[in-house]
């Protein structure tokens, strides 16, 4: 007896009635047990005994395919094990689900459709237009934009968002490569973010999410278009979109950065139709989502406010792994604390220490005031923090070329003694550039020992009537270095 005859039942050799779905639960079993198996690579089942066995039950699956119980033959057919791009079975399965193409239309046509016998449905139609042979995709690609409709609802549905994100995203590129300017398809996708609820944002999070690394183009298309259609600058559209990718896992645009992006913007416009642009160009501001809008609203309400005294929060352009997103929370109560003891918080976003210089001077020039505090958000290490992607004067150092002109420069931009609080990994370590700036320019400085996150930030006016900023980090402790002074 070979090792492989355990998992071989003998129901699997006999040929399945379509009818009967009993008989077509006892093979869902059985061959999802075979995939398993499939890819246990300590398994060694030879090739061609399963392949041989599962092939002598798909002419059965076509059957199934023509009745109204093909729930279960759908299952396997669509499923990684079998379709995927692994699978020694894939040509079989997309045979099948080619010659039924018409009953997998149907489902979709079907309103009265069981919604996971159309989702299977939806499915095989666009594996093929993804995976299949040349005549596979053409005929799979027909009958997609035959059911735009079901395309254009699917793209907002929990239950079709995955595939009807990934038909746009194809047939966007098939477009492009053809050299057509017919861009239905980024259509179809930028009305589902004009229209998002965002309540149910996730929504749309899982489509995306299934075709963002694979996509990015699609996925940077798509946002930049919802810009333009709210009536951004093209020019400032493509510059803000591109602020969004990350390089984890490949250059894409994530998610969760996008949706909280485009959540972002829609509230901002509505609260003022040049808001967008004013940030960008008073601040340097494209990760919108990176902050409560709350918080945006009061930074635009304030332009013309020169009496309050402020501080900044300089945020870095660069965040290569979209960390920053998840300190939103943080940063609102940053901000109302500052704002209960009197004080502006004002963000700038900077890409290097060029554009950094500008923003700062011109705060200084706009508010007719030096700055009290500067909180700095970046990656950083324990003697830099990255503000840009890449370039000679993308970081912060810990130690200036020209420390003279660099303390001279913040004496003439910020109050003395003004404190710094970085959120930035390892800053805070010894001899660091926490440390380092806070002898450089004369004001308390504290930051993480480690590569950690924020938990909680607090805020007291001190004796001197400036902020004390107070932090827990989810691992280990801040460092706190008092002005020209040893290490706490």
């Amino acid at each position: 007896m070979f090792e492989h005859e355990s998992i071989l039942p003998d129901e699997l050799s006999v040929a399945l009635p379509s009818e009967d779905l009993s008989r077509f639960q006892i093979a869902e079993t059985v061959l999802t047990r075979i995939g398993e198996k499939l890819i246990d690579r300590d398994a060694k089942i030879p090739q061609e005994v399963v392949a041989s066995t599962i092939q002598r039950h798909f002419s059965a699956v076509g059957r199934a395919l023509q009745s109204d119980k093909f729930t279960a033959a759908m299952y396997y057919l669509t499923s990684p094990y079998f379709a995927g791009t692994l699978s020694p079975f894939s040509d079989t399965c997309f045979a099948i689900l080619h010659e039924n193409i018409g009953v997998l239309e149907a489902c979709l046509q079907n309103e009265r459709c069981d919604k996971d016998v159309a989702k299977s449905a939806f499915h095989g139609i666009v594996l093929l237009l993804e995976k299949g042979t040349q005549v596979q995709r053409v005929r799979a690609r027909k009958v997609l934009d035959n059911n735009s409709a079901f395309v254009g609802k699917g793209i907002s549905s929990k239950v079709f968002a995955e595939d009807a994100w990934k038909y746009c995203a194809i047939r966007y590129l098939e477009e492009r490569a053809e050299g057509r300017d017919d861009h239905a398809p980024i259509a179809v996708a930028t009305r589902s973010l004009e229209t998002l609820d965002p309540n149910s944002a996730e929504v749309v999070s899982t489509g995306l999410r299934g075709i963002e690394i694979d996509y990015p183009t699609f996925v940077y298309e798509v946002a930049r278009s919802f810009l333009e259609q709210a009536g951004v600058d093209r020019k400032m559209s493509r510059d803000i979109v591109s602020s969004w990718r990350v390089t984890r896992e490949g250059n894409h645009y994530p998610t969760e950065i996008v949706i909280a992006n485009v959540l972002a913007i829609r509230a901002l416009l509505k609260h003022d139709p040049d808001s967008v642009g004013k940030l960008y160009r008073l601040f340097g501001i494209t990760h919108f989502g990176r902050y409560p809008v709350e918080v945006l609203m009061d930074q635009l309400s304030g332009l013309a406010d020169k009496k309050n005294r402020f501080g900044v929060f300089i945020s870095a352009y660069d965040d290569w792994n979209g960390a920053f997103y998840s300190d939103r929370q943080n940063i609102g109560s940053l901000w109302r604390q500052l704002k209960k003891i009197g004080y502006r918080m004002r963000i700038i976003e900077a890409r290097g220490r060029p554009s950094l210089a500008r923003r700062l001077i011109s705060l200084k020039q706009r508010y007719g005031r030096k700055m009290e505090f500067r909180v700095i958000m970046g990656h950083g290490s324990r003697s830099s923090v990255t503000l840009g992607r890449s370039g000679q004067f993308s970081d912060l150092e810990s130690e200036p070329a020209d420390t003279k002109k660099t303390a001279e420069f913040g004496q003439e931009l910020f109050v003395a003694g003004a404190p710094m609080l970085f959120i930035s990994c390892s800053t805070g370590k010894l001899g660091g550039i926490a440390q380092s700036y806070s002898r450089l320019f004369g004001g308390d400085a504290s930051g993480p020992k480690e590569n950690t996150s924020v938990e909680r930030i607090q805020v007291h006016k001190g004796k001197s009537g400036l902020p004390v900023f107070t932090v827990e980090y989810r691992k280990g402790d801040p460092a706190a270095y008092l002005a020209n002074e040893a290490p706490l």
